[in-house]
């Protein structure tokens, strides 16, 4: 899959690739695939598998959190535009979303590694 979004420049995705490959600090790069393919797939799933039985809950593989709904794009597919620019999160409510995750993980056996 990735070879054919590298091979062929009309993939939707060959611009956003090559820009990561050749813009995108390699340490940064690094992080991103030890944490996305080793820690939340190979050795992350199974884990939170084991862990939502054991606790009898959802485990989530993310956590997604958007700091604004600011934008003016109206992207096709994207809610952000829909809401306006009055849905921000200040400094304080996304640390406190943050340390509530963190507290959260830490109370299933650090299942997410922070």
């Amino acid at each position: 899959m990735l070879r054919n979004i590298i091979e062929d420049p009309a993939d939707p995705y060959h611009g956003y690739l090559m820009h990561m490959i050749k813009d995108v600090d390699r340490e940064v790069l690094t992080a991103l695939a030890v944490n996305f393919f080793i820690n939340a797939n190979l050795t992350g799933w199974p884990r939170q598998k084991e862990l939502r039985k054991k606790y009898n809950c959802n485990i989530p593989w993310a956590i997604l959190l958007d700091p604004a709904s600011a934008c003016n794009l109206h992207c096709t597919g994207c809610w952000a535009a829909e809401y306006g620019n009055r849905l921000n999160l200040t400094y304080d409510e996304i640390d406190g979303i943050i340390r509530q995750a963190r507290t959260w993980a830490k109370k299933i056996e650090k299942c997410v590694s922070w």
